[in-house]
């Protein structure tokens, strides 16, 4: 499952993926966030908190992967 969850229980997994696309020649790296968005994370019974916890966590680890030499973005959901 791609949940902004393994963030936070597998970081080790999210960093390996994230370096995989490093070494295939990606440019950018999006964020394992899809998912953080209020409407999706509800369905997850995820509050605000969590929500935040697991987008400073993609951040980090895409940060984390690229050595801060890459440019990251975050992948957002649907917003109201």
């Amino acid at each position: 499952m791609h949940s902004p969850n393994l963030n936070v229980t597998r970081p080790d997994l999210v960093l390996e993926w994230s370096m995989e696309l490093l070494k295939a020649g990606a440019d950018v790296l999006e964020t394992l966030s899809l998912g953080a968005d209020p409407y999706t994370a509800a369905e997850y019974g995820a509050d605000q908190s969590r929500r935040r916890e697991w987008t400073r966590a993609a951040v980090a680890i895409a940060h984390q992967a690229s050595g801060g030499q890459k440019v990251y973005r975050r992948r957002g959901g649907p917003v109201a």
